[in-house]
Parts: C-alpha cells; structure tokens; sequence
C-alpha cells in the first residue's frame, strides 16, 4: 500500500514539476483559450457589448495566464542553470575535497612512518639514559686514567720487589749451602778427630799390658783403618780429600734441599 502511494507520488511530482501547478496553468490557459475563440465568434454574430466585454476579460485572463506560464519557463530556466552551476560547483568541491582526502591519506602515511621513527628515537634516548646513569656511576676517563698509571706505577715497582727478593733468596741459598759445606767439613773432622782420639787410647791401653783378645771388633776396625785416618790427615792426599768431602757436602747440601722448603729456608736463615 505504501508503495504504491509512493509511486503515485512519484509520478504527480515529475508531471506537475515543483510547484504542482503548471499542468493545471496550462489546462486552464486551454479552457481560457477555447473561451476566448468562441466568444469572439459569438461577439462578431451578435454584436452585444457584455460578450465583448466578456471576451476581453478572457483575454486578460488568457494574458494574465501566459505570463504566470512565461514567468515559470524563466524560472525554470533559471533553475536548471543554477543546478548547472551548482553541479560544476559541487564537481570542484568533490575534486577539491578528493585531493585534500589523497593529501591526508599522504599526511597520514607520512606522520606513521615520523611516529615509528620518534618511538625509535625515543627508545634509543631511554636506553641511552639507562647507559648514562651506569657510567655516571663510575669514574670519568681522566680519574680512570691516573687510576691506571698508579697501578702500573705499584705493578712495576712490586716487579722490581720480586725480583730483588728473588735475587736475595738466590743469595741466601748459595750462603746457606755454603754454610751446609762448611757444617758438613766440620763434622768430618770432628769424627776424624774422634777416630784418632779413640785410636791413641786404644794403642795407649795395649801398651800398658791389655791383651788383643779383648779387644772389640770396632777397635780392630779403627786399628786397621788407621794408615787410612792418617793418609786423610797427611797433606800428601790432602787434595784428593778435599775433593771427596765437596763431593759428600754437595750431596748433603741436595739432601737439604730436598728437606727443607723455601719458607723453611728463609726462616733458618733468619
């Protein structure tokens, strides 16, 4: 139902045009026409002065309703320029707001690629914050620096420490075999000379009338090794002896070190 209404709407409105009269006008300026005709055929037959005066006030009339037509036809002309003009006008406008639509598409895609780069930026400035305050925390180049040559400074002189206590150690090993050599040749002669006092006190105790029976076997070795305690006594044979006692203090000496530690060594020697 309603769509037919419409449709009836539709139609009435593209016949009639916008004010809805015109189709009437023109039926009425027909009618007014047709009157006007006959009314003048009858004035000429019968010749009254109301069918003239009639006739002439259909003529107005028929005037009256050709310029309401005439002034419709201009109006309508100047309608449909208007919508010409608006037409073009709107046409510009389209284009006009098509380009700034394609310049903000543009604007867009330019100030997503300026926001992907200021958030880089901004990332790069906070890690390079996070970096700033951790080497503000420590020392600046210059203090870094004479940090560095003083510990060079203290490195070269432990340097020259340890090598002064090396070379002092070194020294008081070759003193303290020298002094080994020495305790070693000591000893020796205090057992020669304990040997040789056994020897005499031994020969003196035969003189006085002791049997060699009764004699121990350790005296018959110290007997028998006497020409021996005698030629290492004598200075015939005084070099080869010297010979074999450096040869027993040097074993001694090895012997020695092999015992006793570094620590152990300083420590004598202190």
């Amino acid at each position: 139902m309603m769509s037919s209404e419409d449709d009836i709407i539709k139609k009435r409105l593209l016949i009639e045009g916008d004010s809805g009269t015109e189709d009437r006008l023109i039926n009425k300026i027909i009618k007014n026409f047709v009157k006007w005709t006959n009314s003048f055929y009858l004035s000429v037959e019968n010749a009254n002065l109301n069918e003239e005066e009639s006739m002439e006030n259909l003529y107005e009339q028929l005037v009256v309703n050709l310029a309401h037509v005439e002034f419709g036809l201009l109006r309508n002309q100047f309608i449909v320029e208007m919508n010409k003009s608006e037409h073009e006008n709107y046409h510009l406008l389209y284009e006009k707001i098509s380009n700034e639509i394609e310049k903000a598409k543009k604007k867009i895609i330019e100030n997503k690629a300026e926001l992907v780069e200021a958030r880089g930026i901004r990332k790069n400035r906070q890690e390079y914050d996070v970096l700033a305050r951790q080497i503000l925390n420590y020392p600046d180049r210059t203090e870094m620096q004479n940090t560095i040559k003083n510990l060079e400074s203290k490195v070269e002189s432990l340097k020259k420490a340890e090598s002064e206590y090396d070379r002092k150690i070194d020294l008081r090993r070759k003193q303290f075999s020298v002094v080994l050599q020495s305790l070693s040749s000591l000893k020796n002669l205090i057992e020669n000379d304990t040997n040789f006092d056994d020897y005499l006190n031994q020969v003196n105790m035969n003189e006085e009338g002791t049997p060699l029976v009764e004699m121990s076997s350790q005296s018959k070795i110290k007997i028998d090794s006497e020409p021996e305690k005698t030629d290492v006594l004598s200075p015939s044979n005084g070099k080869d002896n010297n010979e074999e006692m450096e040869d027993d203090t040097n074993d001694e000496n090895r012997i020695k070190r092999d015992k006793y530690s570094v620590p152990e060594v300083e420590m004598e020697e202190s």
